[in-house]
């Protein structure tokens, strides 16, 4: 019983990080079923990302004062009914207020499950199970995503999150509380945040623009799409065991899976065809980068440093702060039109 409560909380909080990209192979569809612009559909990401960044700190500040318990379900519930409001809106204007409304629950719900999670598993797991469910959802994201918006439709991706942020609540509600210590407050780690915020930034470059031109510009299916962008969320689920087996120092790992993130953005930018086997190579690298930087980072962000809501929250707000797209059209490149091999 106590695993499956942290498990919930941990899907809950992966949730929240994946919705900072969910529905990036799902804003064509939108574009054309809610009869938007594109600046406006880009706005379903921005204003998620935005509102969470801003609200993640907030959000800290007010846990300090409430229940944890009940703090964390009513941000749970917040995110689950926001979520069940972004499926049937009818507008693109409803459909933005509907991602402000969740991205606040999922603030509360972002701050509220780590603390708890520190409870349920203890201090070094906890935070461990929190970093590695946020790094999970963010990369498996979009690729959720596509395969639900070509199965299904967009709605989908909203419906589907409903039931498991709804039987998260009790699980919520079912965490003792523990007293909250009176601690000496650090300053937030600027340096950690700040490389965070960049990586955030550079995976929005690596997986909206690569898809977007996978959809609109090379035509390609979501689904097609999705399984395409799949290598990234493998590759950084394989960075972790990798860096394990050659034990580099934390300073080390960050600085190389930097370098790979670079490396990948470069290569995604040049692709020499429209051919899908020219974004594997620079996607794994992407992936392997972000495994090894994004939960080294948050953890020396977070480590030692209280109170940990506080420092939690400038986390989420950078990686947050970081997903702002750009709201660019992508072309379909000149050569694809002339080479009649490429279809």
């Amino acid at each position: 019983m106590r695993h499956a409560k942290a498990l919930l909380l941990a899907v809950t909080v992966g949730l929240v990080l994946a919705d900072s990209a969910i529905v990036t192979l799902a804003l064509p569809e939108i574009l054309h079923h809610l009869d938007a612009t594109v600046g406006e559909v880009a706005w379903v990401l921005i204003a998620y990302n935005l509102v969470l960044a801003l609200g993640a700190v907030p959000a800290a500040m007010a846990f300090s004062r409430e229940q944890p318990r009940v703090f964390t379900a009513i941000g749970i519930a917040v995110f689950a009914g926001a979520s069940a409001w972004c499926a049937f809106a009818d507008s693109i204007e409803v459909l933005i207020i509907a991602r402000c409304v969740q991205a606040v629950g999922g603030a509360l719900a972002l701050v509220g499950c780590l603390e708890q999670l520190v409870v349920e598993r203890g201090e070094r797991r906890g935070v461990a199970w929190w970093v590695a469910a946020g790094v999970i959802g963010t990369a498996v994201g979009p690729v959720a995503g596509g395969l639900l918006t070509q199965a299904i439709s967009w709605q989908a991706i909203f419906v589907v999150q409903v039931p498991f942020a709804v039987l998260a609540v009790p699980a919520a509600l079912a965490v003792r509380s523990a007293p909250t210590p009176v601690v000496e407050r650090h300053r937030p780690a600027i340096r950690a945040n700040l490389t965070l915020a960049l990586l955030s930034a550079a995976l929005t470059a690596a997986l909206f623009l690569l898809v977007l031109l996978l959809v609109e510009g090379w035509g390609h299916s979501p689904a097609t799409a999705a399984l395409t962008v799949s290598v990234v969320p493998v590759a950084a689920i394989a960075a972790r065991p990798l860096a394990r087996l050659f034990r580099p120092p934390p300073h080390v790992e960050i600085a190389v899976g930097c370098v790979l993130v670079a490396g990948g953005l470069v290569g995604l930018a040049i692709p020499p065809s429209s051919n899908l086997l020219w974004s594997v190579a620079p996607q794994a690298l992407v992936g392997l980068g972000l495994g090894m930087t994004v939960d080294q980072l948050t953890s020396r962000a977070m480590e030692m440093r209280l109170p940990r809501a506080d420092h939690a929250a400038w986390t989420i707000g950078a990686r947050a702060g970081g997903c702002r797209p750009s709201r660019a059209r992508p072309r379909r490149p000149a050569r694809a039109r002339r080479d009649p091999r490429i279809p």
